[in-house]
């Protein structure tokens, strides 16, 4: 498994002005994004959320400049399965539809005081970083509680694009999807309940570098909706990933594209095995102050500097759904 973490620009704006950024260090009433964000982690901390068959915790949160480290803990239930130890004949656990997998995750916001726009980091592992889930939750409890829209977007460093399609060499180009096709689930026997947790991916691997080639498809990625649902249908399958593998000879990094969105970066943590935090933070601040000055963003000199107030760490916004509870059993 490879590991690695995407970066996002994050925007607030008050109800019903989006084009009216606010400032992240005042946005209004005293309030400030740091702590905001902060306060609204603090309230999934208290009351996880859960949609649907997706779930999401947080585990660990810690303001420090202006910046909030937090780990969370995304996960998937509604499966049954037996858990076997391998060369067992015994299951050692027997898996039901409310339990709950799942994986930590780390990550990272930069909300910095003079500026309209921050930046969101969440760890990825494989694939997965499970953030859409995080920051629908996060938007839930500031709209809720503050009256204020928290936007995210992935970001798309231009430069950055440009250089690793023009010299980098292509390693891999894979496509992916979750949940099996009717007919592969079948030839393969798969079990009708496991078919929907069933991933399917289609690997191209270049005999050489394909460079140009790439360059041209991703360029009418960025601005043809038509093109990249064209492309995510191949031999009568719909896929909901692309991704390229690049090596720029000293990083190797990720270019993902989806039917809904514009290509996005996932850039690989160096070593195969999950990086400690020491190791994780420093390749993430360095990007943090890479990409800052690419896309114009005044982090600061000691952004991530700082300890915090008492009352800045006691900010907590509850969670809307605290309330929530099952419906109740039927009368009998």
């Amino acid at each position: 498994m490879k590991y690695g973490y995407m970066v996002y620009t994050f925007a607030i704006h008050k109800f019903g002005s989006p084009t009216e950024l606010l400032q992240l260090g005042n946005l209004g009433e005293q309030r400030d994004a740091v702590a905001v964000l902060f306060g609204a982690l603090k309230g999934i901390e208290a009351h996880p959320r859960t949609e649907k068959r997706k779930h999401v915790r947080i585990s660990a949160i810690e303001g420090l400049g202006r910046t909030v480290k937090f780990r969370m803990e995304p996960g998937r239930s509604g499966i049954d399965s037996k858990i076997y130890e391998a060369g067992s004949t015994e299951p050692v656990f027997t898996r039901t539809t409310d339990h709950i997998e799942s994986n930590e995750f780390r990550g990272l916001i930069v909300a910095p005081r003079n500026s309209d726009r921050g930046l969101l980091v969440v760890e990825v592992q494989g694939h997965h970083s499970s953030k859409t889930l995080l920051t629908t939750a996060i938007k839930q409890v500031v709209k809720e509680n503050l009256r204020l829209i928290v936007d995210f977007d992935a970001v798309v460093d231009e430069r950055a694009l440009q250089e690793y399609l023009e010299k980098a060499a292509v390693k891999a180009i894979t496509l992916r999807r979750s949940g099996l096709p009717i007919d592969i689930a079948e030839a393969v026997a798969f079990p009708d309940a496991s078919r929907s947790a069933g991933r399917l991916e289609m690997k191209i691997t270049p005999d050489k570098s394909i460079s140009g080639i790439v360059t041209n498809l991703v360029s009418r990625f960025k601005d043809d909706d038509a093109a990249r649902n064209r492309l995510l249908t191949i031999g009568g399958h719909d896929f909901s990933e692309l991704s390229i593998g690049f090596d720029s000879g000293h990083r190797q990094t990720t270019l993902t594209i989806t039917s809904d969105k514009v290509p996005s970066f996932i850039y690989d943590l160096p070593g195969v095995a999950r990086p400690d935090d020491e190791t994780f933070y420093r390749e993430v601040r360095e990007s943090v102050v890479a990409l800052a000055r690419v896309l114009g963003i005044p982090v600061g000199a000691s952004w991530d500097a700082g300890t915090w107030t008492p009352d800045a760490l006691s900010t907590i916004l509850p969670a809307p759904w605290r309330d929530e509870v099952d419906d109740p059993a039927p009368a009998s």
